[in-house]
């Protein structure tokens, strides 16, 4: 029994470096890309508050920007959280 802790062990190990390695993808990513979007709404938001126009091609930026959001989870859905192929 005391042969299968150091497995065990580096399981956990492995466990925890894909976790951090997770983590830091999603904020490198998609946090940063939601931040991006949050940032143009709210300022289109004010805009279209005070009454002024809001140019299509600025619509078409937004759209293009959660376009690449959703491309980037799907990306690491598929790197992190698809399961390995023998």
């Amino acid at each position: 029994m005391d042969a299968d802790l150091p497995v065990a062990r580096d399981l956990a190990a492995a466990a925890e470096c894909q976790q951090r390695e997770f983590g830091q993808a999603l904020h490198d990513t998609i946090c940063q890309s939601l931040g991006g979007i949050s940032i143009l709404v709210r300022l289109l938001a004010r805009r279209a508050k005070a009454g002024q126009p809001i140019a299509p091609a600025e619509l078409e930026e937004l759209a293009g920007m959660t376009e690449r959001a959703l491309e980037e989870a799907r990306t690491l859905s598929r790197r992190f959280l698809a399961p390995v192929e023998n």
